[in-house]
This record gives C-alpha cells, structure tokens and sequence, in this order.
C-alpha cells in the first residue's frame, strides 16, 4: 500500500458523492465520479457540452474506442488550489483495456469503493463508495449480471493514510480531470465583465442560433440512448479468437483414448457466456474393465460420472476469454472467402449459411419517434459458418481474419482410419458465426 502524503493539501474532501485523497507522491485522486457512455464523432466537444449542462466544474474521458465520459461538481475547497486531478476510475480503465473488470477497495475511513469496466470504459453506476462489504457486493452482483466474465480485483484493506498500490507514483495524464467552461462561449469567470459590451453584437446571433446548446445536448442524449442500444446487442454476439479456441482444444491432451478397457468415442464443448462447457464420453468395451480404472486417468479437478454399466463422462470447463463486435469503428473487410477457399482442402467440408444483418433496433424520444441512427455505426451481418476435418486442421483457421463467433466444438473418435486426406480417426466438428462489416 502506498501512504498518503500528509501536505497542504487536504487529505479527504467530499462533494456530491466525491472524496479527493492524495497518494504518496503527493498527486490527487478523484473517486466517486459519475459516469456515462458517450456516442459521436467528437466525445470531447460532445463531453463539454454534456458535463456543462450537468453543471459539473470537471470532466473526464476514458476509452479508445468506446468512451465514456465521467464528471463531477467540486466545491472549491476541493479543487485543490490550481492542483491536478485524476480519476481513479479512469486510471483502473486504462489497466483493463479488454474484457469486463472490476475493483473492490476498503480504504478506510471512507469505506468500500467500487468500480467497473468494459473495453477500457468506465461502466455507468460504479464509481461508488458504499458503508459496507455486503451493499459493494450486491452492486457488483448488478455488473456480474450484465458481464458474467467480470475479472475481479480485490483490494487489501487500505488503513487510513494509504491507497491501493497502483493508485501510486506519477497518474497517466489521460486520466486528469479537465475542468469545464465557464460559460457557453469558454469566456474564463474572471473576464465575464468583458462580455457585458458584447451583448448587443450577439443578440441577433442568440435569436437565429441560440438552440444550438439545446440541440446539442439532445444529440448527445441520442447518442447515449444509442450506445445503450448497441451495448445490449454486442453482448449477445461475442467474438472468439483463435487463441481461444485453441486453449478449448488444448484441454483434449489430457484425455486417454484407450484407458484399461474402455474407449473415448467423442468430445464436446459447448459455448456459454463466460466459460466452455466440455464432456468426454468413454464407452466399455472390456467385461473386466472397472470404473475405478477409469478412475485413476481423471485430471485434476475434472467430475467423472457413470451411466451405468458401459458409459462414463468426464466435465470440466475452459475459462472463454471472448470481446465483442465493435458498433463504433468501421471495420475492415478482410477477403474471408478466399481464405476458407485456402484451407478447404484441409477440411472434409466447410458450409456457410446466408448471410443476415444484425439489426438494432433504434430507442424513441420522449415523443415515441424513433431515435436518427448516428453515422457512425458501422454495420454488421453474420452467417453461419460450419467446418469439418481432422483435428489436425484445425491450426489452418489461424488464417481466418474475419470476426467469428463458435458456438460448439466436437471431437469424433473413428473406429476405423479414413482413407482420403481430409479425413482422419479424429474427426473435429466446429460450428459457430462468421461476421462481416456491410458496406
């Protein structure tokens, strides 16, 4: 743990929900921010806009890609005299780039401090401080919902006069707060008396445009509603590498074919949100052969149950370490056809389904109408994509460059040797999704 720098600054402050603490080095850290996904072509103009109307005296931005906008109101006293700020969300965000994280800190004596992140975002509603263990629980019980993969990182108890260890040393600059605007014109608090002879010069500007701020904030309103649109679709099409798949496959080493008299006839993994679902099923093919045979080849931490008499299942799971499609970048188009064209050879067959847009369905303003699609959307189409093969053809989808989703994964032990050269006594089945960007 790093200890607080006892210095002129004040060591806590707190203002709507927010507390101030400086870390070792004397640098101040910002908790208990507000956050909200942004959506356009330009988050900073977009984020002034939003936080001023909030009424907050700084914001921040977090994520690459994605973004998302944190903001908050200080009082003065916790400006910290001219002094730079840093989220503490944004600085956790920009440690957790890919995936869904999250941290659980006790810094005492402020109590638990929660916050979470997906692809480098700060998650809306985290950010928080809570008075005990079990109310920061329950809200990371809401997030794990939304993201069963959540990585969770829990903090040693802080005692007072320290921070968790990589809130130490010099804060990324990115995560600096950035105070906003005085004024709809950025005209500083200090020079607003200069305005004042401006007045008569910008009124016919005020009467013809003066709804620009209005219709600004309802953009980025718009862009907010859409972005949770887009948030609510990508979960439902996860994207897998073929790393992934790979340490899926991997796990088949550990399997005996042929253990004591009875025979492995088939693998199969089976996706799910957070983790493969794998089962090996083992046939007995000797009358002198026992379940406790088998039961000397489990893996360690492997179930195995029986059916009795002649069948048995060994279950385990894979950690699926999957992204997302990405709305929010126009995606290259990878000539994918002329790669499965590559590897069919290695393959027995590969069949592709047509291909349908993934469609999103636009939110509604408070009229019922709905919502301008943002132009910055890209879209996406997907197909099903099925291959079958030896498994030791498996290593020719590396090539593969578009996005894919695999459903299932299924090893099928021969009882005799195939001739042809894309057959094989271990034959693999792979189903899955295959996306493509629509022009």
């Amino acid at each position: 743990m790093e200890g607080l720098q006892e210095s002129r600054a004040p060591r806590s402050l707190q203002a709507d929900g927010a507390r101030v603490l400086a870390n070792g080095a004397g640098h101040q850290i910002a908790f208990g921010l507000d956050w909200v996904p942004m959506v356009g072509g330009n988050p900073h103009r977009l984020a002034v806009g939003r936080a001023r109307a909030l009424g907050a005296t700084h914001f921040v931005l977090a994520g690459s890609q994605a973004v998302s906008l944190g903001f908050v109101r200080l009082a003065r006293k916790a400006q910290c005299a001219g002094r730079r700020l840093h989220s503490a969300a944004a600085l956790f965000a920009a440690r957790n780039p890919e995936g869904a994280a999250g941290c659980l800190a006790c810094i005492e004596p402020h109590g638990f401090w929660v916050v979470a992140t997906h692809a480098g975002t700060v998650l809306a509603g985290t950010d928080r401080w809570f008075q005990d263990v079990e109310s920061a629980h329950e809200a990371l019980g809401t997030v794990r919902k939304r993201f069963p993969a959540l990585r969770l990182q829990v903090e040693p108890g802080c005692v007072e006069g320290s921070l968790p260890q990589w809130l130490a040393g010099i804060p990324a600059d990115p995560s600096r707060l950035q105070r906003v605007p005085a004024s709809l014109f950025g005209i500083p608090a200090g020079a607003r008396w200069v305005a004042g002879f401006a007045l008569a010069g910008i009124a016919a500007y005020l009467v013809t445009d003066g709804s620009r701020g209005l219709n600004a904030e309802r953009d980025v309103d718009a862009d907010m509603q859409w972005r949770e649109v887009v948030e609510g679709v990508a979960r439902n099409h996860p994207i897998d590498s073929f790393a992934g798949l790979s340490a899926v496959i991997a796990n088949w080493r550990s399997l005996p074919v042929n253990p004591s008299g009875w025979k492995l006839r088939q693998v199969h993994c089976e996706a799910g949100p957070a983790q493969w679902r794998c089962a090996a099923h083992y046939a007995r093919l000797h009358r002198l052969a026992l379940n406790a045979h088998l039961e000397n080849f489990r893996p360690h931490g492997w179930s195995l149950q029986f059916t009795p008499l002649n069948d048995a299942t060994f279950s385990w799971r894979v950690d699926r370490r999957a992204s997302v499609l990405d709305w929010f970048t126009q995606a290259a188009r990878p000539d994918w056809m002329s790669q499965l064209q590559r590897i069919n050879p290695a393959f027995e067959h590969i069949q592709l389904g047509a291909g349908g847009a993934i469609a999103l369905t636009p939110p509604a303003d408070a009229g019922g109408q709905p919502l301008v699609r943002p132009s910055a959307l890209a879209d996406w189409a997907q197909r099903s994509l099925v291959l079958k093969g030896p498994l030791r053809s498996v290593p020719a989808l590396r090539e593969l460059a578009a996005p894919v989703r695999w459903r299932r994964v299924t090893l099928d032990v021969e009882r005799a040797v195939p001739a042809a050269i894309a057959q094989s006594i271990l034959s693999v089945h792979i189903v899955g999704d295959l996306y493509e960007p629509r022009p």
